[in-house]
């Protein structure tokens, strides 16, 4: 899973999109919105085709900068355990697609994004049908945030130099929080066979029926016929 918050002139508020692994073959399975961090949002996503429970195995909160790093930084170090990784993108194509930094801060480390590996990754698999399936409840806002930086050649001090660049006035946290969750992908190890069949095997949870309580006051007392 892979959020971001959004700040400045954008909405304050964090978003989330899911990264559903099935097969070989990464599912989108939609968007979460919400006002504050809270645990609770990173630990299941919701029901799964099969009787399971699909629950989040990693997820990569952008730290961002200014006033958010330190708060995310601390909520994200309480629960390092649970593969829940601050991060903060950074451009260039010679980086790994996540890697721990060397220092520590408020108890927290921060976790270093390739993002051009990353968005390259996509891309590719992007170009190839098939290769990721979307939920029909996407909208089209979040494919044109997907498709909104282009791979440029350009040439700096008479050499060429591939960077993405933003396509104007567009909006990229679609993008951006699927490059984290490929991130997240990649720091685990997951026998998909095995979670296919703990998937399977997974009872769903009986709904519990609501308690009614029965007044003895109206058991007891007898209604009088009508102009007696």
């Amino acid at each position: 899973m892979g959020s971001k918050r959004q700040i400045g002139d954008q909405e304050d508020t964090p978003r989330g999109h899911c990264l559903r692994l099935s097969g070989r073959r990464p599912r989108q399975t939609g968007k979460r919105k919400g006002h504050e961090l809270s645990g609770r949002r990173f630990r299941s996503f919701g029901p799964g085709p099969l009787a399971g429970m699909i629950k989040v195995d990693a997820a990569c909160v952008d730290a961002g900068d200014g006033e958010v790093f330190d708060v995310v930084l601390k909520f994200c170090g309480a629960r390092l355990a649970r593969k829940i990784f601050a991060i903060k993108g950074f451009a260039g194509f010679g980086r790994p697609v996540i890697q721990a930094s060397k220092s520590k801060r408020l108890g927290g480390r921060l976790f270093i994004v390739g993002s051009d590996v990353a968005k390259t990754s996509l891309f590719n698999r992007l170009a190839r049908p098939g290769q990721i399936r979307f939920s029909s409840t996407l909208e089209g806002e979040y494919f044109a945030q997907l498709a909104s930086e282009v791979k440029k050649v350009r040439d700096t001090r008479g050499k060429p130099v591939v960077r993405f660049e933003r396509k104007p006035g567009a909006r990229a946290e679609a993008l951006d929080c699927c490059n984290y969750a490929i991130a997240a992908k990649a720091m685990l190890q997951l026998n998909l066979d095995e979670r296919e069949a703990e998937l399977r095997e997974t009872k769903p949870a009986t709904p519990k029926q609501p308690e009614v309580y029965r007044s003895k006051w109206l058991t007891t007392v007898a209604c009088s016929p009508s102009g007696a």
